[in-house]
């Protein structure tokens, strides 16, 4: 039986190109986070047998991907990225793949195969999947133009010939190339755990008038979506303590919910009620008990969000500090919007909150 062309298939006639791409990366993050889960039960000389590839193929077809972004110059990637996607070998593919090192993860997990995995290991071959060892090789940045390397007469020269004027405009004002224009992508600053308050006090506010009423069958899913968020950006660090309240959708109920955390809480992050019914005043709130509004910096993350979910451009949050020491922030309902912002936002956040303890 043959399969469908890719081509041919459904995502592909009605889906964008680069949706398509994030469903495909996402499957490929999740495949790496099953084998991950499984690394004791799931060894690789089993998947190559069954399958014809195993987590050290992953790895290296993360590889080739890289070799063929860098080369692919429709793209215009910013100098530091092609820098950093050449000097990705296997070994930093692998431990991405893996998770941890591959030397370590070999060392905790792969146990030594017997005769009958070796027989069947060898008498799969025809399905294992095959590798150019060349991609595996980090590749060195050029130092200098290819011109340096060249006979003065190999260079091309041909051309039409410009006056003295129009050859000194050019040298003066020469085309902006398109790397010129290329802005690296954002990098969140590290986070100052040695400097955070101990411990770092955060409350989570979900504003919803439903889940205030328990109508929902699963109960909140907003608010612990903020704390896992949380969590996950700091590392699972012991040192945070995490409060949280529902609210409705009632101007007067998350007025006194913020005042009653005003300074006493390091963090507050708010989530729901940020969207456009007559019902959703959380921004409208918030703004009310700020001692100082930050609307560039809600600005910014929405802009950096809007990347992966253009939807996020229509977030109305807002954010600033509460009294003296209390940072604010509003973010989105959806618990997927929340894992998008949290890891753009938060860091920002933690900084903020330790120049207000200075």
């Amino acid at each position: 039986m043959t399969s469908a062309s890719p081509t041919s298939s459904y995502c592909a006639q009605k889906l964008p190109s680069s949706v398509l791409q994030e469903l495909e990366a996402g499957a490929f993050q999740s495949l790496c986070h099953h084998l991950q889960e499984r690394s004791d039960a799931v060894q690789n000389l089993d998947l190559m047998t069954l399958s014809g590839f195993c987590r050290n193929c992953l790895a290296k077809w993360m590889v080739k991907t890289a070799r063929q972004l860098v080369d692919d110059t429709s793209r215009h990637l910013s100098t530091d990225t092609v820098q950093a996607l050449n000097q990705m070998g296997y070994a930093e593919a692998a431990e991405h793949v893996y998770g941890i090192p591959y030397d370590e993860w070999k060392k905790r997990h792969q146990r030594k195969a017997t005769e009958e995995q070796m027989q069947k290991y060898e008498a799969s071959t025809a399905l294992h999947a095959q590798h150019d060892t060349a991609l595996l090789e980090k590749r060195d940045m050029p130092l200098a133009s290819n011109v340096c390397c060249q006979d003065v007469d190999d260079i091309d020269t041909k051309g039409p010939q410009l006056t003295p004027s129009q050859h000194l405009k050019q040298q003066s004002f020469p085309a902006p190339q398109p790397e010129d224009r290329t802005i690296p992508p954002f990098t969140p600053p590290p986070i100052p755990f040695q400097y955070l308050p101990e411990p770092l006090h955060v409350a989570v506010l979900t504003v919803s008038d439903r889940a205030s009423q328990g109508a929902y069958v699963t109960g909140d899913l907003s608010g612990p979506a903020v704390v896992e968020a949380v969590q996950e950006v700091l590392q699972n660090n012991s040192l945070c303590e995490v409060t949280t309240a529902i609210v409705p959708d009632d101007m007067e109920r998350i007025l006194a919910q913020l005042n009653s955390w005003k300074d006493q809480v390091h963090l507050i992050l708010t989530t729901g009620g940020t969207g456009f019914s007559s019902r959703d005043v959380t921004p409208e709130a918030t703004k009310r008990v700020l001692d100082t509004e930050l609307p560039g910096l809600m600005a910014f993350v929405t802009t950096e969000c809007s990347r992966l979910q253009p939807l996020a451009s229509l977030s109305r949050g807002t954010a600033g500090i509460l009294g003296t020491s209390t940072v604010v922030a509003n973010l989105p309902g959806n618990p997927k919007g929340v894992q998008e912002m949290i890891p753009v936002l938060l860091p920002l956040l933690l900084n903020m909150v330790v120049e207000l303890q200075e």
